[in-house]
């Protein structure tokens, strides 16, 4: 298992920096060789950690539905194995999800609850999506300053970790908020603050696609060349803003994004459209438009055409205008059914996991229930079993208890040829007891009586109230003589015994009668004979013992 549970570890590892380098194939071969080998040897820990990686790769390829179903079966097995980390790193990577389909509220709802466990269990990666994503909600929620805070608690736990790539995320993203930021101020009237957040977004991106270049990471300069170019298309540094467009377009053209430069065209387009270059403007929108109808690229083109629209209305072009906002509206209206469509297939798939774990939760009460009714219904057994054989009064054997017992025990004895005594002992004037001091104090009496008999004999000797005042001592391996001396110490106990605790002027002694009665053909024949012992005991002038010598 060991050996298993270090292949395992490797494989996520190495999926991990696969996705990490954005090679995407190859970490979706590691991540199904590690799900296969968790499912055969019952590795769960490391099957949640597969799934969520799984998830990552349908989330990345705009599986939204998958990517719920793998997350609600990670959660599953995570719940089951009781794992806070685990636990954690299900809500992180469910947030994710809901990120993806525009569900702010849910997925903030989803950080809330992973980022204490995250902290508690001191994960860097784990602590640092959770920050992340936090500053990504709050962005997506219209709140710049707070996605800030996040996104900069987020660099600071990724310098814990040793892969740069999520410090230049949080670096870039602290870039992104700052433009938010900018344009918040600029709607608000405050140009001064703008300014200042424009310039911080544009240093931070810089920093953030200096680092992305140094760790050959170009899928994170492609997501941040952007927020560059609108910052400083924001500050008015319009050429600059257009050139970083430029090396954005061929970055994304040479790693394949076509979304990317599509929308690397769209931002030059309505830059140009700002400064007032009509055709610049125009020339840009017709090739990202070319680009997406050889594509037949629907998702993320709207906001194309929306700009060409608007360029050729300024133009005075009113027909191209109509016909681009037709197609505009046709390619929102679709997005949009697109999005209610997803979104409409993960909650599906949420309901249909937590309708799952509801029915097996119930199941688990109802195993419970019965196990409990189970365990209830022995414990009472048990205590009946019990009840059954010990005397309400005394709570020594009661007399089915001594039967048995000296049944099992005579057997033994005779089998081993070794004796097996037995005491018979009444207490002295008892009617006199009850008569004088009343049934309660003799009752009372016996309590007390069971108690010290019970104190003196040994752990493997039976003590039992054989019926009425009479109690038997059943001695475990000793000889008549041995008997005889521990029913001597069972007598001057008694009698030394402070009665008057019980009752002022209450004294009690006891007459005993002892037997060997593995000598005897059966227990019956050996109480018979230690009873008449017991009365010769008596006859003799009580308090004292009778062992037929």
């Amino acid at each position: 298992m060991e050996g298993t549970t270090s292949t395992l570890d490797e494989l996520l590892q190495q999926a991990v920096q696969a996705l990490d380098a954005d090679a995407n194939a190859d970490a979706g071969r590691l991540v199904n060789q590690a799900l296969s080998c968790a499912a055969q040897t019952g590795a769960k820990a490391h099957e949640v950690r597969a799934l969520l990686l799984a998830a990552t790769l349908a989330e990345r390829s705009a599986d939204f539905p998958l990517a719920a179903r793998q997350v609600g079966q990670a959660q599953a097995l995570a719940r089951e194995l009781h794992d806070a980390s685990l636990n954690a790193r299900v809500a992180t990577a469910s947030a994710q999800v809901f990120i993806a389909i525009g569900d702010f509220e849910t997925a903030l709802k989803e950080l809330e609850g992973a980022l204490p466990l995250a902290e508690a269990e001191d994960e860097p990666l784990l602590r640092f999506h959770a920050e992340n994503r936090l500053g990504v909600v709050y962005a997506n929620l219209e709140d710049p300053l707070h996605a800030t805070l996040w996104h900069e608690r987020a660099r600071q736990t990724a310098r814990r970790l040793p892969s740069r790539r999520q410090e230049i995320m949080a670096m870039g993203n602290i870039g992104g908020r700052q433009l938010d930021l900018g344009v918040m101020h600029r709607a608000a009237g405050r140009s001064g603050e703008a300014t200042l957040a424009f310039e911080a977004s544009a240093e931070s991106t810089r920093q953030a696609l200096v680092l992305a270049e140094a760790a050959a990471l170009p899928s994170l300069r492609v997501t941040f060349i952007p927020n560059l170019a609108s910052a400083l298309h924001e500050l008015g540094r319009v050429d600059e803003a257009l050139e970083q467009l430029d090396q954005h377009r061929a970055l994304a053209r040479a790693s394949g994004t076509s979304l990317a430069e599509i929308y690397s065209m769209t931002c030059a387009a309505q830059i140009h459209l700002d400064r007032g270059d009509l055709d610049a403007a125009r020339q840009a929108a017709n090739e990202g438009i070319a680009l997406a109808e050889s594509l037949g690229s629907k998702h993320g083109t709207d906001r194309l055409y929306e700009t060409a629209c608007k360029i050729e209305k300024q133009a005075g072009q009113f027909e191209r205008a109509l016909a681009h906002h037709e197609r505009f509206h046709q390619l929102s209206s679709g997005q949009a059914l697109v999005r209610a469509n997803q979104r409409a297939q993960v909650l599906a798939v949420r309901l249909d996991t937590e309708r799952a774990r509801a029915e097996a939760q119930q199941e688990r009460l109802r195993a419970e229930s019965l196990l409990r009714s189970n365990s209830e219904m022995a414990e009472r057994a048990r205590l009946l079993s019990r009840e059954a054989l010990l005397d309400p009064l005394t709570g020594l054997a009661n007399r089915r208890h001594l039967d048995a017992e000296l049944a099992r025990m005579h057997l033994a004895a005779r089998q081993a040829s070794m004796p097996m005594c037995v005491a018979m002992l009444d207490v002295d004037h008892f009617k006199h007891v009850n008569d004088d001091f009343s049934h309660a104090v003799g009752d009372a009496v016996l309590r007390e009586l069971g108690r010290v008999l019970q104190a003196q004999c040994r752990g493997g000797d039976l003590v039992a109230r054989y019926g009425g005042e009479e109690f038997t001592v059943a001695f475990s391996r000793i000889d008549l003589l041995l008997a005889r001396v521990a029913c001597e110490r069972l007598r001057a106990a008694v009698e030394a015994a402070d009665w008057g605790a019980i009752a002022r002027g209450l004294k009690v002694t006891i007459s005993v009668g002892v037997v060997d009665i593995a000598a005897c053909a059966d227990p019956a024949t050996g109480l018979a004979l230690a009873d008449q012992r017991l009365y010769a005991a008596k006859a003799a002038g009580r308090n004292r013992v009778d062992s037929g010598s």
